[in-house]
Formats: structure tokens, sequence, C-alpha cells
């Protein structure tokens, strides 16, 4: 029996629980939805859904990939990571037109080797992305991943200063 598994829920119920007790009101009302925010307004945590023991959840403010990190760490997340198929069907299906419809910071940027990357939280290479069509705009190290939330989904590579990208966090 695998009992983070099995807790899973107990502690999203609670990093929910703390956030809504440690925010207003105002800060309330941009988690359940709202108009586009812009870079240092409240946080409006989306969540998606829940996949092989793990919450992911998306913030539309406009970051860095830098920036992403230090956003989900702040809140007890990680940068969203895509390490199996079921993942990667699941956020395939969350697309939608009005909620998650962009481009979205991974938690994997290359390892300082021509076009091989690692995810961030594991070191483990990324293999599971090879269904996806990738677009490759930049031809030097310090780039990072973005999954592309469209009809048809893609892996975006970019520079991680790149200003132009939402979070996309995961919770386990």
């Amino acid at each position: 029996m695998n009992t983070n598994r099995n807790h899973f829920p107990i502690v999203f119920i609670i990093l929910q629980f703390l956030f809504f007790c440690s925010s207003s009101e105002v800060d309330r009302q941009y988690v359940s939805g709202g108009s586009h925010n812009v870079k240092g307004s409240k946080p409006r945590l989306v969540t998606l859904g829940i996949i092989d023991g793990k919450a992911y959840l998306i913030d539309e403010n406009i970051r860095t990939w830098k920036e992403t990190d230090g956003y989900c760490k702040r809140f007890g997340m990680e940068m969203g990571a895509i390490t199996s198929p079921g993942q990667l069907a699941f956020l395939k299906s969350a697309y939608n037109e009005t909620t998650f419809h962009a481009g979205y910071w991974l938690g994997a940027r290359d390892a300082l080797l021509p076009r091989q990357f690692s995810w961030e939280g594991s070191k483990d290479e990324v293999t599971s992305l090879n269904d996806l069509t990738w677009h490759i705009y930049v031809d030097e190290p310090l780039t990072c991943l973005v999954y592309a939330s469209q009809t048809t989904p893609s892996i975006t590579l970019r520079p991680c200063e790149y200003m132009g990208m939402r979070a996309l966090c995961e919770v386990k």
C-alpha cells in the first residue's frame, strides 16, 4: 500500500484550506476566476484535476521560468512535470478555450548540453514527450520547456528568461 497516495487528498485539502485562511476576500476572488491577471497581481490558481497521485494547477499570470519556479514553491508545489502517458493524455484532454489555452512553463530545462533536458525536481531525463511536435525557437543552452495547450498540443523551447508564459504547478 502506497501511503503517499492515500494521504494525497488530505494534503491537497489542507493546502487549499491554508491558502484560503491566509488570504483576504480579495485574494480568494482571484482563485475562482475572473479577468486576466498581470504580473504582480493576486494569485488565481485553477485546479485542472488529479492524475497519478498528483494535482495539476495553473495560474494565468505571465512570468519567466525562474519566476514560475519560485511561484510554485511559494505555495508548496513544484513546477509541472509530465512523466507518464496518462499525465500527457490528461493535460491534452484538459484543454479548453477559456481556462487552459496557452503556453505553460514545465519544470524542465536543458542540462546545459544541446537538446538534453531534465525534469527540475527529479533531474530525470525528459523522455515522455516524444509523441508531440517540438517547435524550437532557440539554438542555445539555457532553454526551458513550455507545454502549449491548444487543439493540437505541442512542446515549445524558449529561453528561460522569456517573459510570456504561465505557471503549470503540481502537488503530490
